[in-house]
């Protein structure tokens, strides 16, 4: 298949697009052949095999062990096909070639800044030689973006004080697209620029700031726009020249309406990057603070340099502290609700391993692989290690510590002590649990019941028992903790209730809270 042919495929225009498009289709045909196999095979047997009389017994079944091994080793040789394939394209895809041309990428809301090794900067728009490798070293100024290239079939996201790197080699010549991949903010939509391919010669040209063949003619006015008498070649300007007004230093300048003073001897140019100037459908509108970008005083002497220093990250609770008592002690709401959903997923999968052997000594009606009363301990332990150590912490003690502060307007629970000793008697009561579950096991099931085939258990219930009392006090810290929190700890404003009716003197509340009633002496955390 040609992707080219289907207009949703971009063109392929680098030496991994090909590969990426064929691991791509290999996915869908297999993926859409085992899809349409599966649904006429239900439809097949549904009518072939469906009962024609009330009295009718179907034949027993004993099994077939070509079919089973058939259905095992075809597809696990398919997705080792799948895995070796694409390991191989990964591996292209990431490792650079050593001969391959460097350029900075510097993601900032809401633009592209890009950097030659030779020095040229450019703004949403990059100019490559055709066929030679280029390296990308990715990063950005604020926040999030991704930097992609549909046509090349690369996408690599650009991080705050983190360098990502990604090449091509282009294979066509042309105009493609570069997009905003990670939703960044209000103008994500417009994050666009485009990667010209040139060949080797007029990249060559375009670096000594010639004129060049891809778009030698742009910003010319339409027929009806002209003044009679006009030269046209008076308007003409090569597609990489700066548009702006020109000053005999080659820079820019603003008009006099702006700057009053900006031809004044030694005034310098504008860069780009520091200044927003109105576009056709933004004048006359109000003007959008956050568009606003101040230059300083030094800076209005000499045009400054595109900086490509990464903004540190902004500090919050995964980065706070690397150590592990920064966690191990910690009070924030959120590192112990991270505490809370390591414990209760590593308590998931030590049930759901009990799970899988209940299900293998099921797999034989005789269940020989293990004894009767083995088999009530598997059960036993499924049951208690998912009921009373992750399905009822995992909801309020995960979501409810992470989420309960930022929806009610408040910095942390009103003990985050205790609230780190709720964590501590949750991992308290699963030691003291586990060691009955291993150690003699239990046959009681979940609720702690003595079977009904005996009068006693020999097995260690009450062990299991205090495991259980101490996790209840963790569930009762937690509790509390939300209690507190949410009556005295809430935004203001904010009640329990629904909004008050129009006739009602005040809206329902769910108790008085401890913070002013003044918006000024409150912000949210």
């Amino acid at each position: 298949m040609n992707p080219q042919s289907l207009p949703l495929f971009p063109p392929q225009a680098s030496t991994i697009a090909s590969e990426v498009d064929a691991l791509y289709f290999f996915h869908i045909a297999v993926t859409s052949f085992f899809s349409l196999l599966i649904a006429a095979g239900v439809v097949y047997f549904a009518i072939r095999y469906r009962r024609r009389s009330n009295a009718e017994s179907p034949p027993e079944i004993e099994g077939s062990l070509a079919l089973e091994l058939t259905w095992t080793f075809i597809p696990l040789l398919i997705t080792i096909v799948m895995f070796v394939w694409g390991a191989q394209v990964f591996f292209h895809i990431n490792r650079p070639p050593d001969n391959s041309m460097n350029v900075s990428v510097v993601g900032k809301r809401w633009m592209w800044k890009l950097q030659h090794p030779t020095g040229q900067r450019e703004i949403n728009e990059l100019h490559v030689p055709l066929g030679r490798p280029v390296r990308l070293t990715i990063t950005s100024e604020d926040t999030i973006h991704s930097f992609f290239i549909p046509a090349f079939r690369i996408k690599k996201d650009a991080v705050p004080g983190r360098y990502n790197t990604a090449w091509f080699e282009a294979t066509k010549a042309g105009s493609f697209h570069i997009l905003c991949a990670e939703y960044c903010g209000t103008e994500h939509a417009k994050m666009i620029g485009r990667v010209v391919v040139m060949e080797a010669d007029d990249y060559q040209t375009w670096l000594a700031g010639g004129p060049t063949p891809e778009s030698p003619l742009r910003h010319l006015p339409p027929p009806r726009f002209r003044r009679p008498g006009a030269d046209p070649e008076r308007h003409l300007r090569p597609g990489g020249a700066a548009s702006g007004r020109r000053v005999r230093g080659g820079g820019r300048r603003l008009c006099p309406g702006v700057d009053p003073h900006s031809g004044r001897q030694g005034g310098g140019g504008l860069p780009a990057g520091d200044a927003h100037l109105p576009g056709p459908g933004e004048r006359g509108v109000d003007p959008q603070p956050h568009r606003v970008y101040p230059v300083t005083p030094d800076a209005r002497g000499g045009a400054r340099k595109m900086s490509t220093t990464a903004v540190p990250p902004k500090v919050h609770y995964l980065n706070a502290d690397y150590g592990w008592k920064s966690w191990l002690f910690t009070t924030d709401h959120k590192r112990i609700a991270l505490l809370y959903l390591v414990s209760v997923t590593a308590m998931f999968f030590l049930g759901g391993s009990y799970a899988v052997l209940i299900r293998l000594n099921l797999l034989e009606p005789t269940g020989s692989l293990v004894s009767a009363e083995t088999y009530n301990k598997l059960f036993t332990a499924h049951g208690v290690i998912m009921v009373f150590f992750f399905l009822i912490p995992s909801i309020p003690a995960t979501l409810g510590n992470f989420l309960i502060p930022l929806m009610i307007g408040a910095k942390d629970l009103a003990f985050p002590r205790i609230n780190l000793l709720s964590w501590y008697l949750y991992i308290l009561g699963s030691l003291i649990t586990l060691h009955a579950l291993i150690n003699g096991g239990l046959d009681t099931g979940w609720t702690f019941y003595t079977p009904y085939s005996t009068a006693f258990a020999n097995t260690a219930v009450v062990t299991a028992g205090v495991g259980i009392f101490v996790t209840g006090f963790s569930s009762i810290l937690t509790g509390l903790n939300f209690i507190v929190t949410i009556h005295k700890m809430r935004a203001p404003g904010l009640t329990c209730g629904p909004p008050a009716s129009p006739g009602s003197a005040s809206p329902s509340s769910c108790g008085p809270t401890t913070r002013p009633r003044s918006s000024r002496s409150w912000a949210p955390p």
